[in-house]
């Protein structure tokens, strides 16, 4: 079982890294330097974003019902922000933000809700597993990697947030959000991978 679930994470990073590759080349008119991810649900490739986000809710899902029955002492909490973090990415899709520069509506602000649920509870989820991880027989020898992109991602997520509320850093707020989101599948695929090769 937590083989099925670590390959079914791997698979979904991977799908979701090729959605969003796929997006990106396919040049709809947004910056990916400013222009925030969420921004391909509202262009006509919004198909394509919705396949990148249920992919990485099902690897985030996946992934944690992998670790938490592998480890020797198993994490609760640590699977539950995983499993929100799942969540959040799965029905993102469904609440398409709003068109920059328009009026504030309920469904944008849920977008930024969940957003902001799958940033702040992965990094959160990385935090908590990576104390699981010291001294474990399988995935103590990813713990200081853990440590290090569990931090990356918290740096980012200020970033994130500094570049969303401060009108100087606008101009880079999509470059910051995909810095994050990177950091967030590298360490997954990090953790499936030590579930595989155990």
């Amino acid at each position: 079982m937590t083989t099925l679930a670590a390959i079914v994470a791997l698979v979904g990073v991977a799908v979701a890294l090729a959605a969003l590759i796929v997006l990106h080349l396919g040049r709809p008119g947004l910056s990916p330097v400013r222009s925030a991810v969420g921004e391909y649900g509202i262009s006509a490739r919004r198909g394509r974003y919705r396949v990148a986000t249920i992919a990485l809710g099902v690897a985030a899902i996946s992934l944690g019902v992998a670790v938490t029955f592998f480890l020797a002492a198993p994490n609760l909490l640590a699977f539950l922000f995983l499993l929100l973090s799942g969540v959040a990415r799965l029905v993102i899709s469904w609440a398409p933000m709003d068109a920059p520069g328009a009026p504030r509506t309920g469904t944008g602000r849920a977008h930024t809700v969940l957003a902001a649920l799958f940033f702040a509870s992965a990094t959160v989820a990385a935090f908590l597993f990576t104390g699981s991880f010291v001294g474990d027989p399988v995935f103590g020898s990813i713990a200081g990697l853990s440590t290090g992109l569990a931090w990356a991602m918290a740096a980012l997520g200020v970033f994130v947030v500094a570049a969303g509320l401060i009108p100087s850093l606008r101009r880079v707020f999509g470059l910051a959000e995909r810095l994050l989101s990177a950091a967030i599948l590298l360490w997954m695929t990090v953790v499936a991978l030590a579930v595989l090769v155990r």
